[in-house]
C-alpha cells in the first residue's frame, strides 16, 4: 500500500510541533533570569539639575551668611582670577559653632551606644538568670562620647552595620537569646528611622517648592511647573508613608523580641509608635523610654528609645552640616575671572547675609544658574566639574561650579552658579539648560547594572542557584553601581525577578534563554513566538 506523500508530510508537521509544544510544556516552569557579569571600568556619579543661562557681565557678591568682616583682600579697580578670596568674615563664633555642632552629635551617639547597650544586657542577663547586673536606663557616659568600654561611638550606621555595642553570640551558649539576631532587630529600627529623616526633608522640600511654583501669580496655579510640583508632593508624601510603615515594622519586632525575653506582659505596641505627620522633627511617638513606666521589668530601654536615639543623630548631623556650610560661606570668592569694581565694605564693619559688598565685572564669561533643594545643595561645593547643555545644543560645554549659597531663598532653594569655561558664547540670555556636576569618580572598581542592586542587594546566580546577597556600593553612575564589597569580577547577577519579560536585543542571559519574548521557553504565558499547532 503506497502511502501519500501529502500524509507524509502531514504526520511530519505533526512530530516536530510536538516535539517542540512538549519542549515549551517542559519548561514552562523553569526560572529564567535576565542577568549580566560584574566588570571592570570607570564610573562618574553626578547630580543632575536644570538652570538658566545668564551672562555674567557684573555679578554683585555677597557674604552668605551675617557676621563682621575681618579681613578685605582686593581693592576697586584690581583684576582677579576665579576662584581668588575677596574677603573673609570673622568666623570665631562660626567655628565655635561648629564645635557645638559636633558635640551634640557626639553626646547623641554617645547616648545611642549608652541605649544598645543596656538593652542588649538586659536581654542578656534576663536568658542567663542574672538579675543583679546594672542597668544603664538610658543614662549617656560621661566619657565626652566614649562608650562604657572606652570604645568610640557606634550604631548610628545608615550602611548597615550592625550595632558594635551588641556582644556577639557564644556558640556554646544554650540560653536559648540569639543576640546577633537581636542586634539586626536594633541595626533595622536604626536604619529605618534615617530613611524616616530622609525622606521627611524631601518631603518638606518639594512642599515648599510647590507652594513656590502655584502661588506665585494667579496664573501659576494652572501652570505646568505646578502640575509637575503637586506630582513631586505626592510622590514625596507616599515615600515618606512608606518609610514609616519600614520603622514601625521595625519597632514591633524589636519590640516584640524585648518582649518575649524579658517577661512583659504589657502590650509590645508601647515600644514602638511612629508619628504619621511630616511637620515634626521627632519622628518617633515615645510611649515610655526608661523606668517603671516603660513596659519592661526593670526599666529596659524600649525599642522607641533606640528610634529617638537615631533621630538625633540625624538631626545632629544636618545641624553640623549647615555650621560647616555657614562656615565655608564666611569667605566670598571670585566665581570668575574679572575686575573689582566697587568693595562696600572694610575690616571691622557688620554685614548682613545677602548684602551685596563686591562688584565684580567681566565681558564674555556665561553662568548658568541653578537652584537645588536642601538635598541636592549638601552634595555640591566650588570647584567641582560640570557639563551644561542649553536647550537645542547637540553638545555639552565644560564649566564648574564656582558659587553655592548656604542661605536659602524664600521657595527653601539654595542658588548655585555654574561658569563654563569657553568665553564669548552666542548663548540667549534666559536659555534653559541642563546641568550634570560630577560629585565622585572612581577608576577600575568592580562594576553591575543598577538595576541590579536592590536594598543593599544583588541576586548572584551560581550554577543555576540565585542567592540573595548583600553588596556594599560606591559610586553610581548613570547605568551602572560600584560594588566595592560583596562581589568579583565575573560574577553572574539578576537583572529581573522571574515574571520579567526578557529583552530581544543583545542582553547577556543565562544557558535558559527566552526564545521570542514573554511567551517563550522557559517563560509563562503561551509557545514560544513562531510555533504553530498543526494545521494552522
Amino acid at each position: 500500500m503506497r502511502i501519500p506523500r501529502r500524509l507524509i508530510a502531514g504526520v511530519a508537521v505533526l512530530a516536530v510541533a510536538g516535539v517542540g509544544y512538549a519542549g515549551y510544556a517542559a519548561a514552562a516552569d523553569d526560572p529564567s533570569y535576565r542577568t549580566a557579569r560584574a566588570t571592570i571600568g570607570d564610573l562618574e556619579e553626578t547630580v543632575d539639575l536644570t538652570g538658566t543661562v545668564e551672562p555674567a557681565g557684573r555679578a554683585d557678591l555677597a557674604f552668605a551668611t551675617s557676621g563682621t568682616v575681618a579681613r578685605v583682600t582686593v581693592e576697586p579697580g584690581e583684576k582677579v582670577t576665579a576662584g581668588q578670596v575677596l574677603g573673609r568674615l570673622d568666623d570665631g563664633s562660626l567655628r565655635e559653632a561648629v564645635q557645638r555642632a559636633r558635640s551634640t552629635l557626639a553626646s547623641a551617639r554617645a547616648q545611642l551606644e549608652s541605649d544598645i547597650a543596656a538593652q542588649t544586657e538586659a536581654v542578656s542577663d534576663a536568658s542567663t538568670g542574672d538579675t543583679q547586673s546594672p542597668q544603664s536606663g538610658g543614662q549617656v557616659p560621661q566619657s565626652g562620647g566614649q562608650s562604657p568600654q572606652g570604645q568610640s561611638p557606634q550604631g548610628e550606621s545608615p550602611q548597615g552595620q550592625s550595632p558594635s555595642a551588641s556582644p556577639s553570640t557564644d556558640p556554646d551558649d544554650d540560653s536559648g537569646v540569639d543576640l546577633d539576631a537581636l542586634a539586626a532587630q536594633q541595626q533595622a529600627v536604626l536604619t529605618a528611622q534615617t530613611a524616616v529623616s530622609t525622606s521627611l526633608a524631601a518631603a518638606q522640600d518639594a512642599l515648599a517648592a510647590q507652594q513656590a511654583a502655584c502661588t506665585a501669580t494667579p496664573e501659576a496655579a494652572v501652570s505646568q511647573e505646578c502640575s509637575d510640583a503637586l506630582t513631586a508632593v505626592q510622590a514625596a508624601q507616599q515615600q515618606v508613608a512608606t518609610d514609616q510603615q519600614a520603622l514601625q515594622d521595625a519597632l514591633e519586632a524589636l519590640a516584640d523580641t524585648l518582649t518575649a525575653a524579658l517577661g512583659d506582659e504589657t502590650s509590645a505596641a508601647a515600644n514602638a509608635a511612629v508619628a504619621t505627620t511630616a511637620d515634626e522633627p521627632a519622628i518617633v511617638l515615645v510611649a515610655a523610654t526608661t523606668g517603671s513606666s516603660s513596659g519592661m521589668s526593670g526599666g529596659t530601654v524600649t525599642a522607641a528609645t533606640l528610634a529617638k536615639d537615631q533621630a538625633s543623630i540625624d538631626q545632629a548631623r544636618a545641624d553640623l552640616l549647615t555650621a560647616q556650610q555657614e562656615l565655608a560661606m564666611a569667605t566670598v570668592t571670585a566665581p570668575f575671572a574679572g575686575r573689582v569694581v566697587a568693595v562696600d565694605a572694610g575690616a571691622g564693619d557688620s554685614v548682613a547675609a545677602g548684602t551685596a559688598v563686591f562688584v565684580l565685572v567681566s565681558q564674555g564669561t556665561t553662568t548658568v544658574q541653578v537652584s537645588v533643594s536642601s538635598t541636592q545643595v549638601q552634595e555640591l561645593e566650588v570647584g567641582q566639574v560640570a557639563r551644561a547643555t542649553p536647550a537645542g545644543a547637540d553638545t555639552a560645554l565644560r564649566g564648574a561650579v564656582t558659587q553655592v549659597s548656604s542661605v536659602p531663598a524664600s521657595d527653601s532653594t539654595y542658588a548655585v552658579t555654574i561658569t563654563l569655561r569657553r568665553k564669548h558664547l552666542d548663548i540667549a540670555t534666559g536659555l534653559t539648560a541642563s546641568v550634570a556636576v560630577v560629585t565622585g569618580t572612581a577608576s577600575d572598581v568592580v562594576t553591575v547594572p543598577a538595576s541590579a542592586v536592590s536594598d543593599g542587594r544583588v541576586t548572584l546566580l551560581e550554577d543555576g542557584v540565585a542567592t540573595p546577597t548583600p553588596v556594599t556600593t560606591g559610586v553610581t553612575g548613570a547605568t551602572r553601581v560600584e560594588i566595592t564589597d560583596g562581589l568579583a569580577k565575573g560574577d553572574e547577577v539578576v537583572l529581573a525577578d522571574l515574571d520579567a519579560a526578557l529583552p530581544t536585543g543583545d542582553t547577556e542571559t543565562n544557558n535558559r534563554v527566552q526564545l521570542g519574548g514573554p511567551g517563550g521557553f522557559g517563560g509563562t504565558g503561551g509557545p514560544p513566538t513562531g510555533f504553530q499547532r498543526p494545521g494552522q
